[in-house]
């Protein structure tokens, strides 16, 4: 067994393909470079919870088949006389693209409701997660900034990991808007048919509006967390809460712990704010 099989053996995968980096020729150092970020792509939805444990165990073990492929024919070119015969077998398939988590933000501003800064809210949470040192670990999806309920339903399409909402909100629903930006509540039926589809793909819900708790509950069931508020919050509460969760997903954390950054944040500039935010999955407020 070779020091890279050894490696792998003992469950240090990623020192393997560092190992397997210095060693391979030319030509595989690419496939080898794949395989690194295919890696860190794994390990990074991991700890975001956006893998179900039984892909994760899949996509690792197809890491690993590949490792010990290149392995092989790296060390096969590094025999004597190599390159002067054909490769014997079929070719090592391409790894795939790392897949990047897809952000979809959404907000409505109605001419009938106050206005709020939905616009500055996009351009901060984006600034934040751009500024991380995992910011290559995600894609935005076109945003929707007077979202009404056709946009919607077609944008949910794009199947997105993450779902940000910032807008008004009323004890019946979250507030869209119509087609001449008027105010439209989404009932909760209505919002649990729109995220029905999306179980197990997407994995986070911020409904960054007022009196959004109980549309947080319900959502929550599909096994997503969901952020909600049990009250009205303030546009500078709700600024806080975005620019400190992007922060902390910029950094490759968890999303319990890219929550508990944006409640410092909060805390610590709007402190009286603090227990209107809620955090509920499968159903039940966490203590977070």
């Amino acid at each position: 067994m070779n020091p890279i099989e050894e490696l792998i053996v003992e469950g240090r995968l990623k020192e393997a393909l560092k190992e397997l980096a210095l060693k391979a020729p030319a030509n595989l150092k690419s496939d080898v470079l794949n395989l690194q970020s295919r890696l860190s792509r794994l390990e990074q939805n991991e700890m975001l919870g956006l893998l179900r444990h039984d892909d994760a165990g899949i996509e690792r073990r197809n890491i690993v088949d590949a490792t010990l492929k290149l392995n092989g024919m790296a060390n096969a070119e590094a025999q004597p006389g190599a390159g002067t015969t054909s490769p014997v077998g079929p070719p090592t398939p391409v790894p795939h693209a790392p897949t990047k988590t897809k952000i979809l933000f959404l907000a409505a501003n109605p001419d009938n409701e106050t206005r709020l800064q939905t616009d500055r809210e996009y351009r901060l949470l984006r600034a934040q997660l751009e500024r991380g040192s995992q910011r290559d670990a995600f894609d935005f999806l076109p945003p929707q900034f007077a979202v009404t309920i056709t946009e919607l339903v077609r944008a949910m399409n794009d199947k997105p990991n993450i779902v940000h909402f910032s807008g008004h909100g009323e004890t019946n629903g979250i507030l869209i808007a119509t087609e001449d930006n008027k105010s439209q509540p989404i009932p909760l039926p209505a919002l649990q048919r729109l995220f029905r589809p999306l179980k197990g793909v997407t994995q986070i819900v911020v409904l960054n509006a007022c009196y959004s708790a109980e549309q947080a509950q319900e959502i929550s069931k599909l096994g997503f967390y969901v952020v909600g508020n049990n009250n009205p919050i303030t546009d500078p509460a709700a600024l806080d809460l975005s620019e400190g969760l992007y922060n902390g997903f910029g950094e490759g954390k968890s999303f319990e712990d890219a929550f508990n950054d944006a409640m410092i944040v909060v805390l610590t500039r709007s402190t009286d704010q603090a227990p209107i935010i809620e955090v509920w999955k499968d159903g039940v407020k966490l203590d977070l």
